[in-house]
C-alpha cells in the first residue's frame, strides 16, 4: 500500500515539472517526500536497494505525471484555448497550500521569536529565485546542426535542470526556457524521441545526484537553516509564477475555482500526512 501512494505522490512531482515556474522539488515538500527522496538518493550508492524501494515508486508516478498529462498541460497552457492563468492558479494554490508545513520545519517555526539569521536565510533564498525569475527566457539559447554538440548540449541541459528539478522553488521548465530548450524537450517526450531524450535524461540524473549528496548533507547539520532557505525559494517562486489575472467572467471562474482546488487539495492532504506519519 505504501508503494502504491508513492506512486501516486510522484504524479504531481511529475506534473509539476511540465509547468514553467513550477518546481517538482517544492512538490516534493508538499507531498511530505523530499526528504525521504534527498536521503534515497544521496545514499545510493550505500545502500542501493533500500534507496530504490524509495526511487523506484516515487519515479514511476512521476513518470507517469509527465506522460499522462503532457497533452493537457500543453492544451492548457497555450494561449488560444484561454486556460492558462487558470491552470498556472492552479499550482500556486498548491504551493500556498503547502507552505504552512514547510514553515513548521525551518527556524521561525521551530522556535517563538523571529531572529535575524533566520530572516536573513529566508532573504537569500528568496532572492536567488527572483534573480532567476528575471533573467530573459532564451538567455542561453542554443542552436546547433552539430549532431555531437546537440547531445552535449542536451547532457549539459539535463544536469542544469535536474539543479533546479531537486531544489524546491527553482523551475526546472523555466531552466529550460532559459536555455532555450523548452519547447524542444517538451516535444522530444511528447514524440518520444529516444535519441534526445537519452543524453538529456543521462544529464538529469547525474545532476540529481550531485545535488541530492549536498542538500542531504545540509539537511544533516543545518536542517532549519536549510528549510528557512528553502521557504525562501518557494514564497518567491509565487511571484515569478503569478500569471495575472484574466480579464473575462470565464477566464476568473476557472482561475478561481482552479486556485482553491489546488489549496484545498494540498493541505487536506499535509493534513492527512501528519496523521499517517504522527
Amino acid at each position: 500500500m505504501n508503494l502504491l501512494f508513492d506512486v501516486l505522490r510522484g504524479m504531481p512531482i511529475g506534473l509539476s515539472m511540465l509547468i514553467p515556474g513550477v518546481s517538482g522539488g517544492t512538490m516534493a515538500v508538499i507531498m511530505g517526500i523530499f526528504d525521504r527522496l534527498i536521503n534515497a538518493v544521496g545514499s545510493f550508492f550505500k545502500d542501493p536497494k533500500k534507496s530504490l524501494l524509495t526511487i523506484i515508486p516515487i519515479g514511476i508516478g512521476a513518470l507517469l505525471g509527465i506522460l499522462v498529462f503532457i497533452k493537457p498541460i500543453l492544451y492548457m497552457l497555450d494561449e488560444k484555448n484561454g486556460l492558462k492563468e487558470a491552470t498556472v492558479f492552479l499550482f500556486m494554490g498548491a504551493v500556498i497550500g503547502g507552505i504552512p508545513s514547510v514553515f513548521r520545519e525551518t527556524t521561525m517555526g521551530k522556535r517563538r521569536n523571529v531572529q535575524g539569521k533566520s530572516i536573513l536565510l529566508f532573504l537569500i533564498g528568496a532572492v536567488i529565485v527572483l534573480g532567476i525569475s528575471l533573467l530573459p527566457k532564451g538567455t542561453f539559447s542554443v542552436d546547433t546542426d552539430n549532431g555531437f554538440m546537440n547531445v552535449v548540449i542536451f547532457a549539459l541541459s539535463g544536469i542544469i535542470s535536474s539543479m533546479a528539478l531537486v531544489l524546491p522553488g527553482i523551475s526546472g521548465s523555466y531552466i529550460l526556457l532559459l536555455l532555450g530548450l523548452y519547447e524542444t524537450v517538451m516535444k522530444a517526450i511528447d514524440s518520444r524521441n529516444i535519441i534526445k531524450l537519452i543524453p538529456f535524461a543521462i544529464g538529469v540524473l547525474l545532476g540529481i545526484i550531485l545535488v541530492a549528496k549536498l542538500l542531504q548533507y545540509l539537511l544533516k547539520k543545518y536542517r532549519e537553516g536549510t528549510f528557512t532557505v528553502i521557504l525562501g525559494f518557494i514564497v518567491a517562486s509565487l511571484v515569478e509564477l503569478y500569471p495575472g489575472f484574466p480579464g473575462d467572467i470565464k477566464g476568473i471562474v476557472f482561475t478561481v475555482i482552479f486556485f482553491f482546488g489546488g489549496l484545498i487539495a494540498i493541505l487536506y492532504l499535509s493534513k492527512y500526512e501528519e496523521k499517517t506519519s504522527s
